[in-house]
């Protein structure tokens, strides 16, 4: 009887060991380690994906305000004589003529010079011309006629394989112009017919890998050929 109530006794007593409580700790350890981790990744997930909304819409904007204006240039009459629509045509600057942001009140013809700087942040001037007589010109000096927008908050990322660059331009039979660094000579000025605009760009502040890549080709119906196709 006695030893029957030492037993009972020593099992009221009995607790948790040290080993027992040790391998209690270091799963609950890891359990936390577990949860803490799935939130930050699910943190992480969500603001990577508001960011990637983030620069579609960003990108989009800008593909939108140069292809918006791209797609009217035309030819204009400076000092008597037709000239080309396009005047500059460089990978990362163009100059020409457009029936841009006109309305019923104010017909006047456009001159829009995109830009990019050594940043890589890309700007839009257009200005309105003054007609005498059916010529044009540009003197710009007025503030009211000029607008700029500046695409501060969106570098540009420099294309990657077969990406290209943010203006390519080709003539009616489909040669591409320019030379090697995508700058198209005077006397080929008037045989653009189309000029392809690619945004590759980013947030600023993200990294190059999380950049949109848009193409858009355009043609110039505004302009016409100086080129016969073989």
């Amino acid at each position: 009887m006695s030893r029957l109530r030492r037993v009972l006794e020593g099992e009221r007593d009995a607790g948790i060991s040290i080993a027992e409580l040790v391998v209690t700790m270091m799963v609950s350890m890891i359990l936390l380690a577990m949860v803490g981790s799935f939130f930050i990744q699910t943190a992480q997930v969500t603001s990577a994906s508001n960011q990637t909304r983030v620069t579609i819409g960003d990108v989009t904007n800008m593909q939108n305000e140069l292809t918006g204006r791209v797609r009217v240039a035309s030819e204009t009459t400076l000092t008597g004589a037709v000239t080309a629509g396009v005047t500059t045509a460089e990978a990362r600057r163009l100059v020409f003529y457009a029936w841009s942001d006109t309305d019923a009140i104010d017909m006047r013809m456009s001159r829009v010079t995109v830009t990019v700087s050594a940043s890589n942040i890309v700007t839009v001037q257009t200005c309105k011309g003054t007609s005498s007589g059916g010529i044009w010109s540009y003197p710009c000096t007025n503030a009211a006629d000029v607008t700029t927008r500046t695409f501060d908050d969106l570098p540009l990322v420099n294309p990657s394989g077969s990406e290209k660059r943010l203006f390519t331009y080709w003539n009616r039979c489909g040669a591409q112009l320019g030379n090697a660094s995508g700058t198209v000579a005077s006397a080929d000025l008037a045989k653009i017919q189309r000029i392809d605009v690619s945004v590759k760009a980013k947030t600023i502040g993200t990294p190059d890998r999380s950049a949109l890549y848009l193409t858009s080709p355009l043609y110039l119906a505004n302009i016409k050929s100086q080129v016969v196709c073989p």
